[in-house]
C-alpha cells in the first residue's frame, strides 16, 4: 500500500511538471508575439512620421492690385440750422398757429405766434411824434442859422464872430442830434412792434414748443426750437492717417451713408474739411452735406446715427487679406515656390469689413500663397505642406 501511494505521488509530480512546462512555453510565445507586433507597429509609425514630417499650413492665393482707399466711420445727422427762438418783448400770447406743434413742417416767413401789441403800438406812435417834432425843430434851427449868417455878412464885420452862438452853430448841432436820436427811437419802436409777431426764420421742423395760449411771457423766454430741413450735415472724425489717406480733392471723395439697423443707404457730398485737430480726441473732421434730407426715400432724420464709408483715390500694389493673416507683431507669412515659410513686415493702408489692405514689398512679386492663420511658432525657411483654402 505504501509502495502504491509513493508511485502515485511520483506520477502526480510528473504531471505537474509537464503542466508547468506548457504554461512557461505559452507565456514565452505570447511575449514573443507582442514584442514582434510592437516592433512592427513602431516601424509603421516611423514610416508615417517620415511621410508627415512637413507641417500643414492653410493658405489663400493673393494677387496685388489697385484698390480705392476707403475709410469706415460713424456719424450723426444734424440740421444745418438749429434755432431756439426766444421772445424779444414782454406780453400776453394772443395767437398760436396750428402749425406750432412738435413735428410740424413750417415754411420760411410763416406766422407762428402773436403777442399783445397795444403797448408797442403806443410806443411807436410816441416815437413817430418825437421824430416829427425833432424834424420841425431842425428845420426851424436851419432857418435861424441861415438868417444869422446873412445878418453877419450884412454887418460888414470881417472874420469870424467871437462866439459860435452868433451863427447858431451849437443850436443847429443839437437840433440835428435830436433828429437822429428820434429816428433811432422810431426804428427801435418799429422793431419791438415787429417782435410781437413770431415767424419761421427758415424752412424747418418744430422740435420743441414751450408756450400755450393765454400765457404771459417775458423777454428772453424760449418759445420754440426749430430744425432746418433744406440741408443736413454729417460730421465725421478721422485719425491723422485716415485723413491723409483721403487727402485728395473734395469732389473726388465719394461718401455713402448707411443705417446699421435698416441697411438703407444715402449718398452725400463732402463740402469742407475741418482744418484743425480736436483738442480732446486729436482727430480731424470732414463735413458731409445732404440736400432736402426729409424728402428722400426713405427720409434722413436729424439725430439719426449712421455708418459712413468714404472712398478716395485708387492705390496701386495692394494685397487684400483677411485680418487673421496679420500677426500681432505686424507680419504677413507666405509659402514660397520651395514650399518654405517666409514673412514680411506689413504696411497696412486701411482696414475694411474684416480685411486688411497692405502694400506689397518691391522685393516680392505676386501671386502669393498667404498663410491665413499664422502663429508664433512659424520660422522663416521652415518646410511646410500648403493646403489651399476651399473656395480660393
Amino acid at each position: 500500500m505504501e509502495t502504491f501511494n509513493r508511485i502515485r505521488s511520483d506520477k502526480n509530480k510528473k504531471g505537474l511538471s509537464k503542466n508547468m512546462v506548457f504554461v512557461i512555453v505559452l507565456l514565452i510565445s505570447i511575449t514573443t508575439i507582442l514584442i514582434i507586433s510592437s516592433f512592427q507597429k513602431e516601424n509603421t509609425n516611423n514610416d508615417i512620421s517620415t511621410h508627415s514630417s512637413k507641417r500643414s499650413v492653410t493658405v489663400m492665393n493673393a494677387i496685388s492690385g489697385e484698390y480705392p482707399s476707403k475709410v469706415n466711420l460713424l456719424g450723426e445727422v444734424v440740421p444745418e440750422w438749429q434755432s431756439e427762438i426766444k421772445s424779444q418783448v414782454n406780453g400776453l400770447i394772443k395767437f398760436i398757429s396750428p402749425k406750432l406743434r412738435v413735428g410740424s413742417k413750417v415754411s420760411k416767413g410763416e406766422l407762428l405766434l402773436k403777442i399783445e401789441n397795444s403797448e408797442y403800438t403806443s410806443l411807436l406812435a410816441e416815437a413817430q411824434t418825437r421824430l416829427s417834432n425833432a424834424k420841425l425843430r431842425l428845420l426851424n434851427e436851419e432857418k435861424e442859422a441861415e438868417t444869422a449868417l446873412e445878418n453877419w455878412k450884412r454887418s460888414g464885420m470881417e472874420g469870424e464872430p467871437l462866439s459860435p452862438l452868433v451863427l447858431r452853430k451849437p443850436q443847429l448841432k443839437v437840433a440835428r442830434d435830436e433828429f437822429e436820436a428820434a429816428k433811432s427811437a422810431l426804428i427801435a419802436a418799429e422793431t419791438n412792434l415787429s417782435y410781437t409777431i413770431v415767424k419761421a426764420p427758415f424752412n424747418g421742423i418744430i422740435v420743441e414748443r414751450n408756450v400755450n395760449m393765454g400765457e404771459a411771457i417775458s423777454m428772453g423766454y424760449p418759445i420754440l426750437k426749430l430744425f432746418s430741413i433744406d440741408k443736413a450735415i454729417v460730421e465725421v472724425s478721422l485719425s491723422n492717417k485716415e485723413y491723409h489717406l483721403l487727402s485728395g480733392k473734395l469732389n473726388a471723395i465719394k461718401a455713402v451713408l448707411k443705417d446699421p439697423d435698416t441697411k438703407d443707404t444715402w449718398s452725400a457730398k463732402v463740402v469742407r474739411k475741418g482744418n484743425h485737430f480736436d483738442k480732446a480726441t486729436r482727430m480731424r473732421s470732414i463735413m458731409l452735406e445732404i440736400d432736402h434730407p426729409i424728402d428722400l426715400n426713405p427720409p434722413l432724420l436729424a439725430g439719426q446715427f449712421l455708418t459712413v464709408e468714404l472712398t478716395g483715390e485708387n492705390i496701386n500694389n495692394l494685397l487684400k487679406l483677411p485680418e487673421s493673416a496679420l500677426t500681432n507683431g505686424g507680419f504677413i507669412w507666405y509659402v514660397n515656390n520651395e514650399r518654405t515659410l517666409q514673412s514680411f513686415k506689413a504696411s497696412p493702408k486701411f482696414y475694411l469689413n474684416g480685411y486688411i489692405y497692405t502694400s506689397l514689398p518691391e522685393s516680392i512679386s505676386s501671386p502669393l500663397q498667404i498663410a491665413i492663420n499664422p502663429n508664433s511658432s512659424f520660422l522663416n525657411g521652415t518646410a511646410v505642406n500648403p493646403i489651399l483654402k476651399e473656395g480660393e
